[in-house]
């Protein structure tokens, strides 16, 4: 079963939405000294620390709700208040096995006194955030599909949870009773998270389109065109946004930043590395979530590199040879990143590298078998939290980088954590969630 789900996510090297595998069967690929284990998407250029500036942390905050994927539109979130030592409070099954469907789960939203879960089948479950208790549960998938997989995500506004779907289709669905409101129908299927700031609820469409919608009505204000990308990783990134801006990653590696008013593009960038020596690296989607925060945009793409630039002109400050597909962290002063060779890495805000740790890399490590699927980082009780495919909660030092604890889990867990009112939130592979405080 653990395997199924390996396949289908690894595939930061194989792994195409609009394309076969068959792709990329035939690709020539390079020829490198295994035993020096260099990532072939960092051009061979390993990741060393290039500053010694200490790492001071904002004040943690408790916050009331997670609404949305990142926790905000912006995705910049201070440090959250959370207990040094963790316990299991409780643990609700919710739905199909990702494992079973070879389905990336959807990490829930904390609303209220409520825990919202999404299921691959697209089996929407409220859970009261207390003891776990189902409020209520319905499904939201179309009727006679032959293939269930909801992919998508869903926030929430105005007691409103809002779900945008791989089946082409923007659902609303009453947060207090569990009751489908309105269908929407999308020009076409969605793989990410839509993004809710004001009034507005943004979404990016597998075809490299973004649509802007009215909300609570449901309607089509205004959409804006990436580029086209016939190859592209299973799953796409969400939007950041503000009043202001919309940010957004795309497949092509493009990203783009558009009025949140008309949609008219005002700059872009690519993520593209100069040089990609695989078919893997040829894959250059924006999955993780760019963040804004005090006037810079930060991103990361797959194809190899992140960057930081100026959110009003455009303007490049600074860029890494360093990919993932997995959303970075901000915390102050310092992001973090986890890389696609699986090294967690502290960046100051000016593009200097702190501190580098390797994480496991494979459930074999002399056999280089079974590679190891991690979440994005949270910070939480002055720690870096991050989940795994080998079904551990792993907290590291954001100061230093030194591993803090490992801790098992029920069950692999890949879906990014979450944390509202000092509870860490988690989704298994297996469909369960367990509440940890």
């Amino acid at each position: 079963m653990k395997n199924s789900l390996r396949k289908t996510l690894l595939l930061s090297t194989c792994l195409v939405t609009l394309a076969g595998c068959s792709l990329f069967e035939e690709a020539p690929q390079p020829v490198i000294d295994k035993s020096k284990r260099l990532s072939v998407l960092q051009l061979e250029k390993k990741l060393t620390p290039e500053t010694n500036t200490p790492v001071v942390l904002p004040e943690a905050i408790t916050n009331d709700a997670w609404l949305q994927a990142g926790g905000n539109a912006t995705h910049a979130f201070p440090p959250l208040a959370l207990g040094k030592t963790l316990e299991q409070r409780w643990r609700t099954n919710v739905g199909t096995s990702s494992e079973e469907e070879g389905f990336t789960p959807i990490s829930p939203l904390i609303t209220g006194n409520k825990l919202i879960a999404l299921d691959a089948q697209g089996m929407l479950t409220a859970l009261n955030t207390q003891d776990g208790e189902k409020l209520w549960e319905i499904g939201v998938a179309p009727e006679k599909e032959e293939v269930t997989l909801m992919r998508g995500g869903m926030a929430v506004s105005g007691g409103v949870i809002y779900i945008a779907s791989g089946y082409a289709e923007l659902i609303a669905v009453e947060a207090e009773a569990g009751k489908v409101l309105w269908r929407v129908p999308l020009p076409a299927p969605v793989h990410a998270a839509p993004i809710i700031e004001g009034n507005k609820l943004f979404l990016i469409t597998v075809d490299n389109e973004m649509y802007a919608y009215g909300l609570p009505a449901g309607n089509l204000l205004w959409n804006s065109a990436g580029l086209t990308e016939n190859a592209a990783i299973a799953g796409t990134g969400s939007v950041a946004a503000t009043s202001d801006i919309v940010v957004v990653p795309y497949s092509s590696g493009e990203l783009s930043a558009v009025l949140n008013g008309n949609g008219r593009v005002v700059w872009e960038q690519s993520l593209v590395a100069a040089s990609r020596l695989s078919a893997a690296g040829s894959l250059s989607s924006i999955v993780g979530r760019p963040i804004i925060h005090n006037g810079k945009v930060f991103a990361v793409g797959h194809g190899g590199r992140t960057i930081a630039v100026d959110a009003r002109s455009g303007k490049r400050l600074w860029s890494k040879d360093i990919g993932s597909i997995r959303s970075p962290w901000l915390a102050g002063d310092f992001l973090y990143v986890i890389t696609n060779d699986n090294q967690l890495v502290c960046l100051n805000t000016e593009g200097g590298i702190r501190w580098v740790t390797q994480l496991q890399r494979y459930e074999d490590s002399d056999e280089k078998d079974n590679p190891i699927l991690w979440s994005s980082p949270i910070i939480g009780g002055n720690r870096l939290l991050l989940t795994n495919s080998m079904g551990q909660l792993v907290s590291v030092s954001p100061t230093t980088g030194a591993i803090i604890a490992t801790e098992d889990l029920p069950a692999p867990t890949i879906a990014d954590p979450v944390i509202a009112r000092g509870t860490l939130y988690l989704l298994t592979n297996e469909g369960d969630v367990v509440a940890m405080r």
